[in-house]
């Protein structure tokens, strides 16, 4: 498959059947092999013909390695225009810096990250309980369709 280009619209798909709804920021100034996406709590189907987001959409903006773009695990769907990300993000020191302050997530980490944003894996489901929290662009706003292990049946 094609190697994910800047404005890409792709879906993350989610443990019921649903898709989240990601885009990519940055696909030439990052570390080899990484793309810059922003997550939302936007869900969508491969069918549905992609929308322009708005930077306030934007939950999570994380490095993650390429693989699932390319293998399409993660099914690109389109290209929109970049939502103006400045007001969250200061992406050109970021690049400046070789997005040194930027972890590498693994795509199953980001896909355990989005069912959590729906309800559908605990938010608090990871070692760290803080884990998910620490992802998103405004710490002190968790989706509120987010449960915690305890909401979950034992």
């Amino acid at each position: 498959m094609q190697p994910p280009q800047l404005a890409d619209i792709f879906l993350i798909p989610l443990m019921d059947g649903d898709f989240a709804v990601g885009q990519v920021v940055n696909a030439k100034d990052k570390p080899e092999g990484t793309v810059l996406c922003i997550l939302t709590l936007l869900k969508s189907a491969p069918d549905w013909p992609p929308s322009p987001m708005h930077y306030s959409e934007a939950i999570a903006l994380v490095l993650t390695q390429t693989a699932s773009l390319t293998d399409g695990t993660w099914q690109t769907v389109g290209f929109e225009a970049v939502p103006a990300l400045e007001r969250v993000f200061d992406l050109e020191k970021a690049v400046a810096s070789n997005f040194e302050n930027l972890t590498v997530h693994d795509p199953a980490i980001l896909e355990a990250f989005v069912n959590a944003c729906h309800g559908l894996y605990p938010w608090d489901g990871f070692p760290d309980s803080q884990f998910f929290t620490k992802l998103l662009i405004q710490p002190d706003r968790i989706p509120s369709t987010a449960k915690m292990k305890s909401q979950f049946p034992s």
